[in-house]
This record gives structure tokens, sequence and C-alpha cells, in this order.
């Protein structure tokens, strides 16, 4: 293999796609001054919200699973559910869900556990 074809190219900092990076001044012709800046501004805000979507939407599925492994508990409880229903239980999700790769059995009972032990109960209260 021929050693230059292995080497990652250096980026050009005209191709970086950042006003004021090094790249070439007529790219910026036209622009108020303080378009980088402005521009820098906006990612920042961009990248800040889709964080906190993500983080919402990770509290909302926390929220979910402790919901879901209480009434587990409850159930197992009141009715004397047994292996075989959070067995089943997991997979119908699984089915109806194939998405989620957290629909398993294990994470049925583990969240009834945590939730029976206060495990994450100092955690879950936040949310």
């Amino acid at each position: 293999m021929n050693k230059e074809h292995s080497k990652p190219k250096a980026q050009r900092s005209e191709d970086s796609g950042e006003p004021g990076s090094g790249g070439s001044a007529a790219g910026l012709a036209g622009l108020p001054a303080d378009y980088p800046q402005f521009l820098a501004e906006i990612k920042a805000r961009i990248a800040a919200a889709r964080t906190r979507a993500v983080l919402a939407v990770n509290s909302e599925l926390i929220r979910l699973y402790w919901e879901i492994g209480h009434e587990i508990l409850e159930r197992q409880g009141r009715e004397g559910w047994g292996s075989g229903v959070t067995k089943r239980l997991s997979s119908d999700l699984r089915r109806m869900f194939p998405e989620m790769k957290d629909c398993r059995r294990q994470t049925c009972a583990t969240c009834g556990l945590s939730r029976k032990h206060g495990q994450i109960g100092r955690f879950a209260h936040r949310l």
C-alpha cells in the first residue's frame, strides 16, 4: 500500500467551514464584521438545545422505567406474578418496539428491584 494514501489528508483552512478560520478573506466579503461571532453564538445555542433535548428524553425514559418497575412489583405482590409473566412482557415489548434495545426480562426485573430496594430512589426523585 502506498504510504501517501494511508495518511489522512490535512484539512485546508478554507475547507473547515468556519468563517475567519484562516480561509480566504473573500469568503467574508459583504458580511458584517461581527458575522463570525454571531455564527459561533448560534452554533453554541443549537448545540446547547440539542444537549438539553437529549437529557430531557433520557429523564423521561428513566421515569418511565421506574414507573414500570413499580407497577411490576405491585402486581407481583398483589397478583402473584412470577418470572414467566415478566419474561412474556419483555418478549411482547421487544416485538412491539424492536428499536428499543432495553426491553429485556432482566431489565424489567432490574427496574422492579431498583424500585424495591431504593437503589435509584435518590436520583429518581429529581426527575
